[in-house]
């Protein structure tokens, strides 16, 4: 759970610079999801496609839900990451997918699930 408190002990400044709230919610965002991509990875390194594909579908899933439904203070920082991070994953399952019937299958599945960011099927 990406918390607010914890977006304001991270940015401002440190050793390392200065971290705005804006940038440290990217930051903590893609730190979030990491796990995630790193499981893709994994998937898509044992040419396991179809999990691939499915796990990507709940990634992209996950990232819309908390779109549109978060209520919480740390996701007013955060308003244009969830998209983007969509648009990102997606691109990269993309260029290792190797199934073209998957693709037809995840346009399918984000028209349907993930309506409002179909124009983000690339």
């Amino acid at each position: 759970m990406l918390e607010e408190d914890e977006l304001y002990d991270r940015s401002g400044p440190s050793r390392k610079g200065y971290h705005s709230p804006d940038d440290m919610a990217v930051i903590m965002v893609e730190e979030a999801l990491e796990p995630y991509q790193e499981q893709l990875k994994r998937y898509f390194g044992m040419e396991m496609y179809k999990e691939a594909m499915e796990y990507c579908k709940g990634i992209l899933k996950g990232l819309y839900e908390y779109e549109k439904n978060s209520n919480s203070k740390f996701s007013e920082w955060a308003r244009d990451v969830p998209i983007e991070m969509f648009g990102w994953i997606l691109r990269e399952w993309k260029k290792k997918n190797k199934e073209k019937s998957y693709q037809v299958e995840i346009d399918e599945f984000i028209t349907k699930e993930c309506n409002e960011w179909s124009d983000h099927k690339g």
